[in-house]
């Protein structure tokens, strides 16, 4: 009998074994599965232009000239990933940024927008942006929004820095001044 109760735990051992490993080996094929999809999942990725110049007014009133000598930025952005974006938001770390879409009207003035609410891969959105000329190296232009399937809300945030990609904007040349006669010096003020 001894040798029987021998063999019914080994054999109770072996069961034991086979059920503990099969439920590891679940659970391992489990997490890779997850972790799969996770990886495989598609979404929303972005391409950009973006060009500037600094701001330099001469003359106007105070109003029009709150934003000289400040660096405007402007460009697009483009959804080149595979996933839409949803509630697309733009926000600036020292500095301002808006969206912008083309207007019906024919002084071709841009729509801004607070949020957009989805971009579709292949899309793209203006944007226009005043910076900091003391903070340029830390200025950063963040997107954020919202994955599929949107109703568990995860936000995703994505950011640029200008100061990265371009160099520091120069002044634009004045659009309305008097061109000079060849000789002639100009006055400096």
């Amino acid at each position: 009998m001894d040798d029987a109760s021998n063999v019914a735990s080994i054999w109770t051992a072996v069961g034991a074994t086979a059920t503990v490993t099969s439920a590891a080996t679940g659970v391992v094929v489990n997490l890779v599965n997850r972790w799969d999809r996770r990886r495989r999942a598609p979404e929303a990725d972005w391409a950009y232009t973006i060009g500037g110049h600094e701001i330099a007014m001469h003359g106007g009133n105070e109003w029009e000239r709150k934003d000289n000598g400040k660096y405007r930025l402007r460009g697009r952005f483009a959804n080149c990933g595979d996933a839409s974006a949803f509630r697309l938001t733009a926000r600036a770390v020292h500095g301002t940024v808006r969206l912008e879409t083309p207007s019906a009207s024919r002084f071709g003035a841009a729509n801004a927008h607070p949020w957009i609410a989805v971009l579709e891969p292949g899309e793209s959105i203006s944007f226009h942006a005043l910076a900091d000329p003391d903070a340029w190296a830390d200025f950063r232009i963040e997107l954020e929004w919202i994955t599929s399937p949107t109703r568990l809300k995860k936000r995703v945030v994505w950011s640029l820095k200008p100061s990265e990609v371009i160099d520091r904007p120069v002044p634009a040349a004045r659009p309305f001044a008097k061109a000079e006669e060849p000789g002639q010096q100009s006055n400096p003020q």
